[in-house]
């Protein structure tokens, strides 16, 4: 997976080995944003079970916006598998 791939290089140039679960401010680095959109519940769907770019247990849906299907992260997931890299660094 693509996520793992990025944990591992991340952890073997040492940019996670200060990382820990606790009172610890966490913040993103986005390198692009195309817009921000606001939407309620109901246009959240299950992901399709076909996207290979993306692990599917990071994914809490997706969004159809005219013919562009947007992924939603579950960033609680995301900062946990993070986590758990650093904790097996």
């Amino acid at each position: 997976m693509k996520t793992d791939k990025e944990i591992e290089k991340y952890k073997s140039e040492g940019l996670l080995k200060d990382v820990s679960m606790g009172d610890d401010m966490v913040g993103f680095l986005i390198d692009r944003m195309d817009d921000v959109v606001s939407i309620d519940d109901s246009e959240i769907f299950p992901a399709p079970p076909h996207l290979d770019e993306v692990e599917e247990a990071l994914i809490e849906g997706v969004i159809k916006q005219g013919e562009e299907l947007i992924i939603l992260l579950d960033v609680t997931a995301l900062l946990e598998k993070v986590m758990d890299a650093c904790e097996s660094a």
